[in-house]
Formats: structure tokens, C-alpha cells, sequence
């Protein structure tokens, strides 16, 4: 046994926690060790054991903490790895979750926050299960009222390793709804790649606005039949080899869930990311606080501090304010359903049913009322004359939009053509429930007094982007 490796024990044994009574011990911002793996890394024709960690921060914690607060639905996860940080190759493995932050003019976006990093020496299944197996039972010890960690949805790169690791962690019951969720900027990139399997170079053109059409698909049904229209008329056109790629690569059961809609349709969740953009931002301020990968010594005694002491620093957790607006509370938040169907319930009552932006009709599976809301695209702004897209939200609309959505659409309909298939494809469909137990988190909703037009826009902003 080596000098460096009893080093390395002796690092783990000192920041290694594992029960809610010494966690108090640490600061915010200090390293805390909380579950060590061994992984299997190869050496030419050598196999040698890698003892890896799951390392975190009590303000890690705390977000783990909130973000079960404020989802209650189940956790929107995003995971990656990242190289080139350490000498030697290893890998630094990240999950956490995203929410919505506001700027002062403003523009929103979604924010990555981290909740667990683990060092590994590749991304394989073993490092992703310890991962996700160490937030998971991080609840169970470290968090008041041991509440079950939910998570239905896993927005990532198109990683084997992870897919398989987040089913088996968080979803090993065969009947469990979830959703992987891979990056649609790495989806477009893979197209880029692959642009030689294309007769015509102006072919991809036309690829990526049919790609922007299925993107915004708002149920299953929906993408089906925009996809079997669009590789219809891509092999009208020639373009087998290219087609059969996208079918393999882009429509495989694994990878498919790509459209707009795909969270709300399978999960009845909103707001969730479309790219892995929000992790990859803390990516990139890794590389720039490490340009250069340095010895694992240095990592984790110099630069996780500097790392930490910035999570902690400006990414604060959020605190919920019970005086702040509806539209303040969409623009800071991640919008869950019983959100949804308040502002939906709000801005029909507040417009008295004259908005055309939002239409009230019986539902057809039961005696209660379905709010049906314009897409952002096809918003009606009134008093402007440069909104040429715009489309009232009316009974045709809504009927058509019910044909497809429940499923009465038979074969010989599948000649509507993308042209009627978009047009279906513009609304949002919103059930009339009994709202329970969401007021301590939305007790404000029923009074606010945000433009309800504003409302729909807002919501429906988020759903397309």
C-alpha cells in the first residue's frame, strides 16, 4: 500500500459524514464526504479497483432540501460528467436540479443548482448508481421529516451509463412513469455531424426546420404524427440513408422524448428544461476557475474551496415571499400543475370568457370544464397590427385539437399535412380539478392582480422554451 493512497483514505475518512448530528459541524461551504464506491478502471490489458467519492456542501443540502419543497411533484434532475479537471483522466460526475431565474429587465432562464459531484474515474453505470444512490439516501438522514426523494424526470446527454443508472435508482418498478430527457442542442449538433448521409446539401435546411416542428409537439399523439408526415416526406425526397439514421439515432424508445411536450403529456410537469445548458454553465465555470487540469491534491485543497465558497456565495437557495405576485412568482419558480390550472382559472375569470387567448369548454371525459390556452406563437395582442400569426383560441380549434389528443385520428387522417398538424399543434389543454394542500406554497394566486393576459403568455413562454 502506497504513501498517496493511505493520503487519499485519510481524506476520506476526515471529511466522510454519514448522520444529521455531525453534519453541524461543517460549514456552508465545506467539503463533505458522503459516500464512498469502487469502479473499475481499465489499464491497457489491466484491470485495476478505483475507490471514488460523492462529495456535496450543507448548502447543497439545503437545496436538496428546498427543491423537495418546491417540486412536490418529483424532482426535475439534470446530471453530466466532466474531464480535463484533474490529472490522470478522472471524471467529475454532477447532479442537481434547475429553476427559474429572473433578471431585471426582465428575461428569465432556467439556473442549474448543483446538489451532489462525485469523483470517478469514467462515466459508467457503477459512478452514476453511487450518485444518484447517495441523493437518495441523503434524505433519509440529513433532511427534517426524512421526506422520499421523487424524481420522474432526468434531463441529460444521450448517456447509456446515466439512462440506465437513474432507472435503476430511482425507477426499478417496471410500472413507474419517468422521463430521460436528452439535451435537443445536442440532438441538433448529432444532425450537424451527420450531414454526409445527406444527397443535397440544402436538405438540412429543411431538416431543421422540420426538427424545430416535431421539437414543439405538445403530446405523444401529436409527435407521432408529425414524425411519420416528416420521414414520409423525407423519403419522397431520396433521402434514405439520413432517414434511416434519425430513425435509429433520434426515434429510438430510449431517446425519444424530445418534444416540447413530452413531461406535461407523460408526468402532468411543467418547466422542464429542453438542453443541458444549465449544467453546462457550471461546467464552463469550473474550466475557467481550472483551465488547466491539476493534481488531485491541489483540486481538493485549493480549488473545491474557491468552488464551493462560490455555489455558496451566488447561488443562494430561494426563499419563498408570501407578498410576491403571481407573474413574479412563474418568472422565479419552476411551474408545477396545480400552478397551471390557477393562473388558467384566473385569466378566464378576470377576462369574464372575452380573452382569445383562453377558452372554457365541457370536457369530453367528464361533466367538469377543460381551459384550452394559446400557444406563445399564436398570442392575439390587441391593438397590434404586427402580430400576422395570431389565431383566436375557438371551438374549431379546440375540437381538432381534441381529435388528436385523445386519440380519434385513424390512419387515412394522417394526410392532414404538417400545415393542419401545427395548427392542431398551438394549444394547451388545462383540466378544471379541486385544487389540495398547494396554498402554502401559491397563497397567493386567487388575489393577484397581474394582466391575466400577461398570465397566459408567461405560461405559455415557458411551456414552448
Amino acid at each position: 500500500m502506497n504513501d498517496l493512497f493511505i493520503i487519499f483514505q485519510n481524506f476520506i475518512q476526515e471529511h466522510l459524514c454519514q448522520d444529521k448530528e455531525h453534519l453541524d459541524n461543517y460549514d456552508k461551504s465545506s467539503l463533505i464526504i458522503v459516500k464512498e464506491f469502487t469502479q473499475n478502471k481499465n489499464y491497457g490489458n489491466n484491470i485495476d479497483t478505483f475507490n471514488g467519492f460523492v462529495f456535496t456542501s450543507r448548502k447543497m443540502i439545503e437545496d436538496i432540501d428546498l427543491a423537495i419543497k418546491l417540486q412536490p411533484h418529483g424532482i426535475r434532475l439534470m446530471s453530466d460528467g466532466t474531464y480535463k479537471l484533474i490529472l490522470g483522466g478522472y471524471c467529475i460526475l454532477i447532479t442537481g436540479t434547475v429553476d427559474i431565474k429572473v433578471s431585471n429587465n426582465g428575461e428569465y432562464s432556467h439556473t442549474f443548482r448543483p446538489f451532489l459531484f462525485a469523483l470517478a474515474s469514467s462515466e459508467n453505470t457503477e459512478a452514476y448508481v453511487a450518485l444518484f444512490q447517495a441523493l437518495k439516501d441523503l434524505t433519509t438522514w440529513a433532511i427534517n421529516g426524512h421526506p422520499p426523494f421523487i424524481a420522474p424526470v432526468h434531463c441529460q446527454d444521450r448517456c447509456d451509463a446515466a439512462r440506465n443508472a437513474f432507472k435503476n435508482v430511482f425507477h426499478p418498478n417496471t410500472n413507474d412513469a419517468y422521463v430521460i430527457k436528452p439535451c435537443y442542442v445536442h440532438l441538433i449538433r448529432n444532425i450537424q455531424q451527420n450531414r454526409s448521409k445527406m444527397l443535397k446539401t440544402s436538405f438540412y435546411d429543411e431538416v431543421l426546420t422540420d426538427m424545430d416542428h416535431m421539437h414543439h409537439c405538445k403530446n405523444d399523439k401529436i409527435f407521432k404524427l408529425m414524425t411519420s408526415q416528416i420521414i414520409k416526406s423525407w423519403k419522397n425526397k431520396g433521402e434514405i440513408d439520413f432517414t434511416n439514421w434519425f430513425i435509429s439515432e433520434l426515434l429510438h424508445d430510449n431517446w425519444s422524448t424530445w418534444y416540447t411536450g413530452c413531461c406535461s403529456d407523460k408526468l402532468n410537469m411543467f418547466a422542464v428544461p429542453d438542453t443541458t445548458n444549465p449544467i453546462e454553465s457550471l461546467n464552463r465555470t469550473l474550466k475557467r476557475c481550472i483551465p488547466n487540469a491539476v493534481s488531485m491534491s491541489n483540486f481538493f485543497q485549493i480549488k473545491i474551496p474557491t468552488i464551493f465558497t462560490y455555489i455558496t456565495d451566488n447561488l443562494g437557495a430561494l426563499e419563498f415571499d408570501h407578498n410576491i405576485s403571481q407573474q413574479a412568482f412563474i418568472d422565479k419558480y419552476p411551474i408545477h400543475s396545480e400552478l397551471i390550472r390557477k393562473a388558467a382559472k384566473l385569466s378566464y375569470k378576470n377576462t369574464a370568457g372575452k380573452s382569445q387567448n383562453i377558452a372554457k369548454y365541457k370536457s369530453n371525459s367528464n361533466s367538469e370544464f377543460n381551459y384550452y390556452i394559446n400557444s406563445s406563437d399564436y398570442i392575439v395582442i390587441k391593438n397590434s397590427k404586427a402580430n400576422d400569426n395570431s389565431l383566436p383560441v375557438d371551438r374549431n380549434r379546440v375540437k381538432r385539437y381534441r381529435k388528436v389528443h385523445y386519440g380519434e385520428i385513424t390512419d387515412t387522417d394522417t394526410q392532414l399535412g404538417l400545415e393542419k398538424l401545427l395548427y392542431i399543434n398551438t394549444l394547451y389543454e388545462v383540466e378544471e380539478v379541486v385544487i389540495h394542500n398547494v396554498d402554502n406554497v401559491v397563497e397567493n394566486v386567487e388575489t393577484a392582480t397581474t394582466d391575466p393576459i400577461i398570465i397566459v403568455t408567461i405560461i405559455s413562454t415557458y411551456y414552448d422554451d
